[in-house]
């Protein structure tokens, strides 16, 4: 099987997302997702403005 890994990093890993058991885990994967969501907002120029309140 051939794998492309240039494709695969601009894509979100959907397969890789599973229930978590707990919610520390939970909010790992979703900050993970919203990460790598985030970066492709910037690659793709879309980002104006970042403004991060608390966390």
């Amino acid at each position: 099987m051939k794998h492309n890994q240039s494709q695969n990093s601009q894509q979100y890993n959907t397969h890789a997302i599973q229930i978590a058991p707990n919610a520390k885990d939970l909010k790992a994967q979703s900050l993970h997702v919203l990460r790598q969501a985030f970066d492709a907002s910037k690659q793709a120029g879309t980002v104006k403005k970042v403004v991060i309140k608390g966390q």
